[in-house]
């Protein structure tokens, strides 16, 4: 990861557009039923933080990054993720399981 070797322009850049992919995810209710809604939510103001702190560490140069901090979420989006992907191959699809 950027992150890990110091090359938070990068790695801010990318977190940025992971956000954009999660909003755009929370925005599809069939889709955000894969995630716990509080949880997803949660992952979303976590990420928005790390975005924040890597902004200053990058345009402040003070910031001391939480590198163990920022992949454990990023750790749990990509398991959220991975869930979606999963319903997506493997299920029926996720816009029918209401009907079941």
């Amino acid at each position: 990861m950027y992150a890990g070797h110091k090359h938070y322009e990068s790695a801010h850049l990318r977190m940025q557009d992971l956000r954009v992919l999660l909003i755009q995810f929370q925005g599809n209710t069939q889709l955000v039923k894969v995630a716990d809604e509080n949880d997803f939510q949660s992952l979303l103001t976590d990420l928005s933080i790390h975005i924040l702190n890597m902004y200053e560490a990058v345009y402040l140069q003070g910031k001391e990054i939480e590198i163990s901090t920022v992949n454990k979420t990023l750790e749990s989006i990509t398991a959220v993720l991975v869930s979606l992907e999963n319903a997506l191959k493997y299920s029926r699809g996720i816009y029918e399981r209401e009907s079941d």
